[in-house]
């Protein structure tokens, strides 16, 4: 009850707060996914209890299911109404499979708690689509919801900063960081390189290298949340620079944030993208509706070479870590080679991923359930998804995914400079989902499908704005927006 009460209460707020302030509660869920770790950490030095740190793990989730209540009721209310759109229904149609595998997996003898986490793995992505779309969407929304998206960057990238390059890995086994891996995020003793689980390190140019996660819970989820951040913050540059604007300094800011986060993670597929990015959005940004034009492509240099040079900082400076200072029975990240090797394999089985075996009986979340590391992920969303709720979920989470990134390119207009750099990002995600399967990981990516819905009303009409610029083509696509939409 000690918990249960604070958690409902949080739930009702949650829900009170979407309905009369949506933008800040965007902005609200953006810094409870960012500060996480920092506040369950610090709560659990303080009071000394396990389980208190493991109970506020759970806030995220909670503060989410308030809000997407509202969200399905307002989804429900349009679709009698006639007026859901098209995309949204692929989205309603996904989270029905995954609600009528709830009973299916009970009578199957899966436990109460392994169907909540593979329910939760499956349908909360989606339910911030949803949320974004429903209850926040707009331009000015989507304003107020990047401008948190780009604070919060540059606090990130501050922090890997800072954390790989002056905090020593002696100070994190001076605070018994190795029990909070173990008692409350549940990791085992053998998976941990002093006071920091086997993935934060790296092998580098002959070398062992620790990989940065600032203020995060991992690398990987400082380098993947960055990458929306980065790509909003590279189209604000240019859209600034081609209109004959003055640099702005938030949105800079923010990209230097981003690529410094993205970087010093070093890891490879988001590094891969914002290199992507980096490129493609001056390029595209520039060339909509209109042949493309020679000073396009030198824009696309200097801004892919800012990022390359970011790059090799981290690269120059990334420090190298001995045998005295990890255990030395530990073992040392070498990739994610063997894993999908293993994926690949088991796609072999087509039997499970026809019919599905139930919630929870794989994804990132399984893990506690799963009686061999095989058996915990297939690497890929979609595939994890099959493997859950049959063939038709990892369709229709396919399918939704690429309607989206399809709607959101093809967007002309004032919103471009939100819609090409999120459909861009969210297009780049959904092809690296072949070889990861970190988009149903809501503390890295749970921000970028919530703007994804937001920026998707810039796309058609939503009950949740009347605000938003015509998606129509425009005589210039870069116009700025005006001083009431700023």
């Amino acid at each position: 009850m000690l918990v249960a009460v604070p958690l409902a209460l949080l739930a009702v707020a949650s829900a009170a707060v979407v309905i009369r302030w949506p933008v800040r509660w965007a902005q609200t869920l953006i810094w409870i996914l960012v500060l996480q770790n920092v506040v369950v950490i610090a709560v659990w030095k303080v009071t000394g209890s396990d389980s208190l740190a493991r109970n506020l793990l759970y806030a995220k989730e909670v503060f989410i299911a308030g809000a997407g209540a509202v969200a399905v009721l307002l989804a429900v209310r349009e679709a009698l109404a006639g007026r859901l759109p098209a995309v949204l229904w692929i989205a309603v149609a996904f989270g029905v499979v995954c609600v009528v595998w709830v009973p299916i997996s009970y009578a199957r003898h899966e436990g109460l708690e392994q169907i909540a986490r593979g329910l939760r793995s499956l349908v909360y992505p989606v339910l911030l689509l949803v949320i974004g779309a429903v209850a926040i969407g707009g331009f000015r929304a989507s304003l107020g919801v990047r401008s948190a998206l780009w604070w919060s960057s540059i606090v990130l990238g501050l922090s890997a900063v800072v954390e790989r390059t002056f905090i020593p890995l002696r100070y994190w086994i001076s605070i018994g960081l190795d029990q909070y891996w173990v008692v409350v995020r549940g990791e085992t003793k053998d998976m941990l390189n002093g006071a920091l689980p086997w993935n934060f390190y790296l092998p580098l140019f002959g070398q062992t290298v620790r990989r940065a996660f600032g203020i995060m819970t991992d690398p990987l989820d400082l380098s993947y949340f960055l990458l929306l951040p980065f790509g909003l913050a590279v189209a604000e540059i240019w859209r600034a620079r081609m209109a004959g604007e003055a640099l702005p300094r938030v949105a800079t800011a923010a990209a230097i944030g981003s690529a410094l986060g993205i970087t010093f993670s070093l890891s490879r597929l988001p590094i891969g993208i914002a290199a992507g990015l980096a490129v493609g959005i001056p390029l595209l940004l520039y060339g909509v509706g209109r042949r493309l034009p020679r000073p396009a492509i030198g824009w696309a240099a200097i801004s892919g070479v800012a990022f390359v040079a970011v790059l090799g900082i981290s690269v120059a400076t990334t420090p190298s870590v001995g045998g005295a200072d990890i255990a030395a029975r530990a073992p040392v990240n070498l990739g994610s080679g063997g894993a999908h090797v293993v994926s690949l394999l088991r796609v072999t089985d087509l039997g499970p991923l026809l019919v599905g075996r139930g919630l929870g009986t794989t994804g990132y979340l399984s893990a506690k359930f799963a009686s061999s590391a095989a058996e915990i992920s297939y690497e890929n969303p979609y595939l994890d998804a099959a493997a859950q709720v049959g063939a038709l979920g990892g369709l229709l989470l396919a399918a939704l995914l690429i309607v989206c990134t399809v709607m959101l390119l093809r967007v002309r207009g004032d919103a471009v400079v939100m819609t090409l750099p999120t459909g861009l990002t969210l297009g780049a995600l959904a092809v690296g989902g072949f070889l990861s399967g970190q988009l149903e990981v809501i503390t890295s990516l749970g921000p970028t499908w919530l703007f994804v819905g937001v920026a998707l009303t810039l796309c058609v009409p939503s009950p949740a704005t009347e605000d938003a610029p015509a998606p129509a083509r425009s005589e210039s696509p870069l116009r700025a927006p005006t001083p009431a939409q700023r």
